[in-house]
């Protein structure tokens, strides 16, 4: 999924023709890589040329004005492009790209920024990853590649798997376990990095496992590279965490998900009648359970505002319990979100009316 192009710095010290020769021919080669839409890593040779009577600076210069050239004169864009280095990140983004202000979306690997260029910039929308010369393990380059194509990043060495009922750790062995232990699974809804940074912290602290969720708000603009940093994160855990897709009600959001590797999907079809509700989520529940993942159903809306979709109280439906044990036969789920009278947000009245029966 990977390729490489060599810029050679015998060829763009030598300055002239011979620098213009060696642009055109390693453009000409990113451009070909990105049409049959490959990853490509362009470096410099690996030989050390320092001595043009400027202990190497001007060959510095001429590779730089090489990388930012190549950048500036691209006619095809890749869907994010990662800069190594502090100057060249600076000089890539803002002569290459021409970026003016762009939205920071958070880091990919600690101390390694993403940003969304402008839509003043060359490539609007961009994903532009801003990798500082002294930042990272010898291997998060390579990680930072990995979950930016939106690839599952190989577990670190000792992460944890807990084993239930003698098959491998999933959603519905947590939740059998939590039951078991009289106690719940957090799942947390995750926009970045540091939160599932954050819930990581947690987890190794208390000794418990969580879901780390991703609402298809937060993938409209992580997309399946906020699952890969998910999925990094959950890998090298000491404690067990999942992620899953939640609230999910589109076909196309839920093949990607499980395409990037999520260990489980809510497939939300609560808004719908109870037949195409039932209908669709056996759909979905096949799809998903041939990736090996879990699959949770929504029978009933719960009221309040989430991730900025909002159910009003007037039209919540309750679950109804009659319709629970032919749902569950129909779609072959692994776990249902029911509806009680809880909601999301704020309760209009205390105590809450929750329907327990």
């Amino acid at each position: 999924w990977i390729g490489r192009v060599e810029l050679r710095v015998g060829q763009l010290a030598a300055g002239g023709e011979a620098w213009e020769a060696e642009e055109a021919r390693a453009r000409s080669e990113v451009e070909a890589a990105l049409r049959s839409e490959t990853s490509i890593v362009m470096h410099t040779s690996r030989e050390v040329l320092q001595d043009d009577g400027h202990g190497g600076l001007l060959i510095g210069e001429r590779v730089n004005r090489a990388i930012v050239t190549i950048v500036k004169s691209l006619s095809i864009f890749p869907s994010f492009l990662v800069a190594k280095g502090g100057i060249t990140s600076n000089d890539v983004a803002v002569e290459g790209l021409g970026v003016r202000r762009a939205d920071v979306l958070g880091c990919v690997r600690p101390g390694v920024p993403v940003w969304r260029c402008g839509p003043e910039s060359r490539a609007p929308g961009l994903a532009y990853v801003v990798f500082p010369g002294n930042v990272g393990a010898k291997d998060d380059l390579a990680k930072v590649a990995s979950t930016m194509a939106g690839r599952s990043v190989q577990p670190s060495a000792g992460a944890s798997r807990l084993v239930l009922g003698g098959g491998g750790i999933s959603v519905p062995s947590l939740l059998r376990e939590a039951r078991a232990s009289r106690r719940a699974v957090g799942a947390f809804n995750i926009y970045n990095l540091e939160g599932a940074l954050a819930v990581r912290q947690a987890v190794e602290a208390t000794g418990l496992p969580a879901i780390l969720q991703l609402h298809p708000a937060s993938m409209a603009f992580g997309g399946t590279a906020l699952i890969a940093a998910c999925l990094d994160v959950a890998a090298g855990s000491k404690t067990p965490i999942l992620c899953q897709l939640d609230h999910a009600s589109e076909q196309k959001v839920i093949e990607e998900a499980v395409a990037a590797g999520v260990h489980a999907v809510l497939a939300d079809g609560g808004a719908l009648p109870l037949d195409r509700n039932t209908s669709w989520t056996a759909e979905m529940a096949r799809l998903v359970h041939a990736s090996g993942a879990s699959v949770e159903a929504e029978l009933g809306l719960l009221a309040g505002e989430e991730d900025g979709l909002a159910v009003e109280l007037r039209d919540a439906k309750m679950t109804d319990p009659a319709a629970v044990a032919p749902f569950l036969a129909a779609t072959d789920v692994d776990a249902l979100a029911v509806t009680i009278g809880n909601v999301h947000g704020a309760y209009a009245v205390h105590p809450p009316l929750l329907d327990w029966a």
